[in-house]
């Protein structure tokens, strides 16, 4: 594949900000460690890489009872701590900083507000263990249930009912570690009924937490933003007869990583001077191609989309067929899509 280079370009809206890059990197190996830092529940593992080499590297843990290393670099979380994986190679000494928690646990939105008598279901994430306790409170503003709720992978949904005005706290835990694995949802209870007897159910994005679609009448409700995101982008390239996009988790969180670092630093240039690729990098993700769009100023996905393709550099990076997965990062009304054509 030949070297492509897209400049950079701006489009500065009434309520929107978006900019867009798309590059591949040279052909230029460097020998590399695919995870400078990760965090790992106790019991789990993840296996570290090095590129830009095919000598033997040495792996070693600077805390083995906290997290050890195999011969072929599969790190094992083992108690909570944070300790350094080594790996040496080439004279060089290459590290990935591990954190290992006992658990963790994710929910869909940390704080709703609900009619009296009404009730909304609240996607919860665990990692680690499933055995989940929920407490409230004060159980006569609202009450908290699983509701004869079933587990899909890491996920479950818990249900909340208003009883009286005020508000609560509910609180979500690990039964197992029931005083450092768990969240909070604020919950606001409303004195009266709003006559709508359609309940609304929040959902949790798949890589970090949601602001998801509530209105039952929209196509992308229960999505989340990620997935509303890839919705709208997709329509795109349908109509332009291009084949879909497929939404990827790594490069989600490597988008949710870039979406916190243009809230200070508006560039595709990171706070610290480096690209906005090296956040792929990061990530552990290797790409022939990459694209980064930009943009602020809305909380609706459509509404972005919709401004990045009335310009035409957002517009081309939406487009390209040469790009095939898509992540996709928010922090507040501050948006990053990531595209790639992975290796």
């Amino acid at each position: 594949m030949g070297k492509l280079i897209k400049s950079f370009s701006a489009l500065i809206l009434a309520l929107a900000m978006v900019v867009s890059v798309a590059v591949i990197p040279s052909s230029a190996a460097a020998v590399k460690i695919n995870k400078t830092s990760v965090t790992l529940v106790k019991g789990y593992s993840t296996t570290l890489k090095i590129s830009g080499t095919s000598k033997t590297v040495k792996w070693s843990s600077q805390d083995s009872t906290i997290a050890s290393v195999s011969s072929k670099g599969k790190v094992t979380a083992k108690k909570s701590g944070t300790t350094y994986i080594v790996a040496k190679v080439n004279n060089q000494t290459l590290k990935c900083k591990v954190k290992v928690v006992l658990g963790k646990i994710s929910v869909g939105k940390s704080s709703i507000s609900l009619d009296k008598g009404k009730s909304v279901k609240v996607k919860i994430t665990a990692v680690g263990s499933h055995t989940l306790g929920v407490s409230s409170s004060n159980k006569n503003v609202a009450k908290a249930s699983w509701n004869n709720a079933k587990w899909n992978g890491n996920t479950i949904y818990l249900t909340i009912k208003g009883v009286s005005s005020g508000e609560t706290k509910i609180k979500v835990y690990s039964k197992k570690y029931p005083n450092s694995v768990y969240k909070y949802i604020t919950v606001k209870v409303n004195g009266s009924s709003s006559g709508n007897s359609a309940n609304k159910t929040t959902v949790t994005v798949d890589f970090g937490e949601d602001e998801s679609a509530e209105d039952l009448s929209d196509p992308t409700a229960g999505m989340s933003y990620a997935e509303q995101v890839l919705y709208y982008c997709n329509i795109e390239r349908e109509k332009a007869g291009v084949a879909p996009l497929t939404l990827d988790p790594v490069l989600c969180s490597a988008a949710d990583v870039r979406a916190q670092e243009i809230v200070t630093c508006w560039d595709h240039t990171r706070p610290d001077g480096r690209s906005c690729y090296t956040a792929m990098d990061e990530a552990g993700y290797s790409y022939w191609a990459a694209g980064e769009n930009i943009a602020y100023g809305s909380n609706s996905a459509e509404y972005i989309v919709d401004m990045w393709m009335n310009s035409p550099g957002h517009r081309a990076n939406i487009l390209d067929s040469g790009f095939t997965h898509l992540g996709v990062g928010k922090s507040g009304v501050y948006w990053v899509q990531m595209f790639a054509y992975p290796k």
